[in-house]
């Protein structure tokens, strides 16, 4: 630990434990940069500083931004495979009208979330032979059938539907 001094020429010391309470601090509220140097007591520009000479400090800080950013991302995926209802609010010549709307899950997020979190169960594959040869599972059918059996999302969808092609006279 080396002492430093902050802009405003007071003796400030930076310790090695800080770069775990950052990444804590960011990963779960996305603290800023200024409610940080408030939580260290220190300036703005001292937490600027600390990035600068403390590498370990900055990589701290990417680290708990990183996890905010995928915490987010998670939670909105999984918002996705669930459904959403949203309210919407419009102004037109009669005045103030609001909506309640509902976008219904996601079939390819619910694919994704489930390969992911259930490989063995919800397996992604995708085969390319050397041969040019595609093999694509189908898990469309399968992600159907679950979803009607959990509460009838897809019913009405046809989950085998096939493409005939029209009858060629030579």
């Amino acid at each position: 630990m080396k002492e430093e001094k902050d802009r405003g020429g007071r003796p400030t010391e930076y310790d090695s434990k800080y770069a775990d309470m950052v990444r804590e601090l960011v990963a779960e509220n996305n603290t800023s940069q200024a409610k940080l140097a408030k939580v260290f007591g220190v300036g703005k520009a001292t937490i600027t500083d600390w990035k600068k000479a403390h590498p370990d400090f900055a990589q701290a800080l990417q680290e708990g931004e990183d996890r905010y950013k995928v915490k987010v991302v998670e939670k909105n995926l999984f918002r996705l495979c669930k459904g959403i209802r949203y309210t919407t609010t419009s102004y037109n010549p009669k005045g103030l009208t609001t909506r309640k709307n509902y976008m219904p899950p996601n079939a390819k997020a619910i694919e994704l979330f489930l390969s992911r979190r259930a490989p063995e169960r919800w397996p992604s594959v995708r085969q390319i032979d050397l041969n040019g040869n595609m093999n694509f599972s189908n898990r469309g059918s399968d992600l159907a059938a679950f979803l009607d059996e959990i509460d009838g999302t897809t019913q009405g969808l046809e989950h085998n539907a096939q493409i005939e092609e029209p009858d060629v006279e030579a």
